[in-house]
């Protein structure tokens, strides 16, 4: 049981890792364009969608 909430946390962290470093490129490519926050949080939503889904492939895979 702790084994797989390890596992969880760790690609939790590795998925944050993955989608931290483009959304910073984002951030800072939109800080030019400033009158358009809706690319900021077009690429936030992007980013942050498959999060989720690799943590819960990661979990099932090592159950």
């Amino acid at each position: 049981m702790t084994k797989i909430i390890v596992k969880v946390a760790l690609a939790i962290l590795v998925s944050y890792l993955f989608i931290a470093a483009p959304f910073d490129a984002a951030n800072k490519m939109a800080m030019g364009i400033k009158n358009q926050p809706i690319i900021t949080n077009f690429w936030l939503i992007l980013m942050m969608l498959p999060a989720p889904v690799i943590t819960f492939v990661v979990a099932v895979r090592n159950r």
